[in-house]
């Protein structure tokens, strides 16, 4: 998992577009109205992404079955000095939840 700089977090927008509504904490970092920072998976292709805010919410966006970044998101949350005093997970997977048809 490698940190993105600020001029390239927009580049994680794909991965929210379905589920655009539900990520307003997630756009706000993005837009740098709210401190945080943006991880994403190693390799030219973004394919996930993992959302952290000043505030202590978090979100996994993207490929669900990436198994080495859902590790390093992991280890990240297993550290408790990323997240001292509060934290708050959402995962923002499209179709998460819904039966299948």
């Amino acid at each position: 998992m490698r940190e993105l700089a600020p001029d390239e977090y927009s580049t994680i927008l794909p991965l929210l577009e379905t589920i655009r509504n539900k990520a307003v904490f997630a756009l706000s970092v993005i837009d740098g109205i709210q401190q945080g920072s943006v991880y994403v998976n190693e390799g030219n292709r973004i394919t996930s992404a993992f959302i952290t805010s000043s505030g202590g919410f978090y979100s996994v966006a993207g490929d669900e079955t990436n198994d080495a970044f859902a590790q390093d998101v992991i280890q990240y949350m297993n550290d408790e000095s990323n997240h001292p005093d509060f934290f708050c997970i959402g995962c923002l997977y499209p179709g998460l939840g819904e039966k299948d048809k």
